[in-house]
């Protein structure tokens, strides 16, 4: 792995793939109602800032991935299990977007079908792209991310000639004030899906420009912030901000709408490209990690093992999938995005810096 490497654009379209992910279908800030398109745009602004803070660790560590330098920041006896908590957080979030991709295509078009069944044949797909590495899914989602992008306009296309689409539903604009759209945005929309991207600290070494990085991403969130906002906006133009809030994937129930066939396809091909891209990455990030911790000299020998446990996760993770996502809100959030996105990394750049500041002082003096 350690010869493999992506251009800065591969890593652009890498994170809008990612940050789409099951963002695009599940919904995003429909606490905010009407509003919830602001809520995101917000959410995005916050996630530049926090996306500036995941590169300017890589600056002040060049060369290493997340794993290699926590230890030297927090030292061996913290950041061994530290380092290990990231691991197993990777793990918890590709097993969840792998349960929820499995629910949509359940839902959707294999209601009969086990879960397990669905669940299976995703991680199969998802262990051959990792076993061949970040340059080749790097490759893969160049070809990918186009398609997802002309699908997005053919949905509007195709809702606008069935006459679905009434901007009324999005007014009034701060109909409630902004107090709404706040609480929409902090935490769960800065922390899902902008906080996720710390997993992106795993890959910035096999970026072939490394002073592109922070650049790079914070355009592709830009335009990922964006592409949400304006999806959003199409679900409560075409659902309502009631109905959008209450359906289980809203951009399902939005593209069922259209008159002209069944167009489930374009929901389930979304999040398929979106989630299969992100779990791809978790689970990379995950192998990357473990090679290094544990001084593997293959890390396609983790690959299996590695994946066994993302499937077995994300089917027992949840007894039902309103329960899955009640677990995503109530437990997910506070106890391990909170912390590991935006809590640590801050402590590890804080400590970074009053490290260097005190190197300089004692070499000056």
């Amino acid at each position: 792995m350690g010869k493999e490497q992506i251009c800065p654009r591969q890593l652009f379209m890498l994170i809008i793939s990612f940050e789409l992910g099951t963002t695009i279908v599940l919904g995003l800030g429909l606490e905010a109602k009407q509003d919830a398109w602001i809520a995101i745009l917000l959410a995005t602004m916050v996630g530049l800032l926090l996306y500036v803070m995941y590169t300017q660790l890589f600056r002040l560590f060049p060369g290493q991935t997340l794993i290699q330098f926590i230890p030297r920041v927090f030292g061996k006896v913290l950041g061994f299990p530290l380092s290990l908590l990231y691991l197993s957080f990777f793990i918890y979030l590709a097993a969840r977007d792998l349960r929820d991709l499995a629910e949509l295509i359940i839902d959707a078009f294999l209601p009969q079908t086990p879960l397990a069944v669905i669940s299976l044949f995703i991680i199969l797909v998802i262990c051959y792209a990792v076993f061949h590495g970040i340059e080749v899914v790097g490759r893969v989602n160049e070809v990918l991310l186009p398609i997802v992008l002309i699908m997005l306009v053919l949905m509007t296309i195709l809702l606008l000639a069935s006459n679905k689409i009434h901007i009324t539903n999005l007014q009034p604009v701060l109909g409630e004030g902004i107090k709404p759209i706040i609480k929409a945005t902090f935490p769960l929309a800065v922390v899902f899906p902008f906080g996720e991207a710390v997993v992106f600290g795993m890959f910035f070494p096999y970026l072939n420009q490394p002073s592109k990085a922070r650049a790079t991403g914070l355009a592709a969130f830009l335009v990922s912030g964006i592409i949400i906002s304006y999806t959003t906006a199409v679900n409560i133009a075409v659902l309502n901000a009631d109905i959008a809030s209450m359906a289980t994937f809203p951009l399902l129930a939005t593209v069922r709408l259209i008159d002209v066939g069944r167009f489930e396809i374009i929901a389930m091909f979304l999040m398929f490209i979106g989630a299969f891209i992100k779990i791809t990455l978790y689970f990379l990030g995950v192998i990357i990690g473990a090679s290094s911790m544990f001084r593997l000299p293959n890390h396609r020998s983790l690959v299996v093992p590695v994946g066994l446990i993302i499937f077995t996760s994300s089917i027992y993770i949840a007894r039902s999938f309103p329960e899955h996502l009640e677990e995503g809100l109530k437990i997910a959030v506070p106890i391990l995005l909170i912390p590991l996105e935006l809590i640590v990394p801050f402590v590890m750049l804080l400590i970074a810096y009053v490290r260097k500041w005190y190197h300089s002082k004692i070499t000056n003096t």
